[in-house]
């Protein structure tokens, strides 16, 4: 904090929130000695985020970007051919967490090769110091998995095992009694947020059978709710419900949209069409290039879609 000119007032009352403090374990009821905690924050507080953040501002690996949420760090570059070295990347992370008395955790330490086809040697093993690490074929971040292919039909599966358990639940509602106004309440509370979650980062880039299964969720929970109704878009109808792909593209639509109109807003500049086949990404956890051949099935294109669409039904009105 010194080190950022904070006033001495200000780290005199973080020194002495952090200084002199015990723990001990308590097991079936019983406690065990008291013991000094030596590092870390309480946890539970609102300032150690914040103390986190102060600590790892330093943090910065030559000749790659970063992403940090948290304590979830990621680095990633764009890389031209499969010959560039990306090793040096993960022995500087190394480095500067041994210098800072930190220990990365192995098993949540990952590299993803992003690129939308396979390509040879693209998954050949990567030398490290403490022996090659094999790229991964996908990531979760934040509660999205991505592939090394950006299909996210990896993120659609599990997506669709944990709304099918809620489908479930569902069921077991309507068994018990409970009305059309209470199912629907239901849906929207508990499967329409997981089938939405972080849409615009993935949405565009599924296939068609992915969002046919996507589709069938609703099509299965409206079908709960008016079991007498045969036709699911007159179920829709009765519920006031669009279609689970049109609302996933406008919500998708929606947001870049808040994100160009916006000069300012800190997302924009990290919109960008970029020519690279292929990406190497060290997790800590993930990044992805859009390649030119493929920009029709990509994000960029859709959204050129919606708003052309958007400013024709304008013109006409």
């Amino acid at each position: 904090m010194d080190n950022y000119d904070f006033n001495s007032n200000v780290m005199m009352l973080v020194k002495s929130f952090l200084s002199n403090r015990e723990q001990c374990v308590k097991y079936n009821g019983s406690f065990s000695k008291y013991s000094p905690v030596l590092v870390g924050t309480p946890q539970g507080t609102k300032l150690g985020p914040i103390l986190w953040l102060i600590y790892s501002n330093d943090f910065d690996i030559e000749n790659f970007n970063k992403v940090q949420y948290a304590d979830d760090t990621t680095i990633y570059r764009p890389v031209r051919n499969l010959s560039d070295n990306v090793s040096a990347g993960i022995e500087q992370a190394m480095a500067w967490s041994e210098t800072n008395n930190m220990i990365l955790n192995n098993d949540k330490t990952l590299i993803l090769n992003v690129a939308f086809s396979d390509r040879e040697g693209m998954n050949d093993p990567i030398p490290f110091h403490c022996g090659d690490i094999v790229p991964s074929k996908s990531a979760k971040f934040l509660g999205v998995t991505v592939d090394s292919t950006l299909t996210f039909s990896q993120h659609v599966s599990q997506l669709l095992s944990k709304c099918n358990s809620r489908i479930f639940l569902m069921k077991q509602l309507k068994q018990m009694g409970m009305n059309s106004t209470g199912l629907l309440t239901f849906y929207k509370a508990n499967l329409k947020p997981v089938i939405s979650y972080a849409c615009p980062t993935w949405y565009t880039f599924l296939a068609e059978k992915d969002k046919t299964e996507l589709e069938r969720l609703q099509k299965t929970a409206t079908k709960i709710i008016f079991t007498d109704i045969e036709c699911y878009e007159e179920r829709m109808s009765q519920l006031h419900l669009p279609t689970v792909n049109s609302f996933l593209f406008s919500t998708a639509g929606n947001k870049f949209s808040k994100i160009f109109e916006d000069p300012s807003h800190h997302l924009l500049s990290r919109i960008r069409l970029n020519t690279f086949k292929t990406s190497h990404i060290a997790k800590y956890t993930c990044y992805a290039c859009i390649h030119h051949e493929h920009l029709k099935r990509g994000l960029l294109f859709c959204l050129w879609q919606y708003f052309t669409n958007v400013v024709h039904c304008d013109s006409q009105e």
